[in-house]
């Protein structure tokens, strides 16, 4: 299904249980990362807990992608069982949105819950 070009996409991604990530368009042209860029999403601990996107070098798995799919990855860290609970069941997917650099760390993105 094409997109609507009147809408307004955020940059975020989503996260699965099988540690699989999946960026949206508008992150990947905000940050300035292609396909073969090494990135990598750090997972809170627990619900509730900060994530983090990291795009430094040397970093992380490099980010596939090819015309007919969304850039993506797979994270080497454990996805929490408790990260996927909203409260009322488990999700499938956690999805996620792009926040500040953190101020000491270049590269290092924090992200929020959507």
């Amino acid at each position: 299904m094409p997109r609507n070009p009147n809408a307004v996409y955020l940059p975020t991604l989503s996260v699965s249980g099988n540690r699989r990530v999946l960026l949206s368009k508008e992150l990947c042209t905000q940050l300035g990362i292609k396909a073969g860029h090494q990135v990598d999403l750090i997972p809170p601990p627990r619900r509730g807990g900060a994530w983090y996107l990291d795009i430094r070098p040397r970093v992380g798995k490099p980010l596939t992608h090819t015309p007919n799919t969304r850039p993506c990855f797979f994270t080497p860290y454990l996805i929490n069982r408790d990260v996927l609970f909203d409260g009322q069941q488990v999700r499938k997917r956690v999805k996620l949105l792009l926040g500040v650099e953190v101020a000491d760390k270049p590269g290092l993105y924090h992200l929020q819950e959507v």
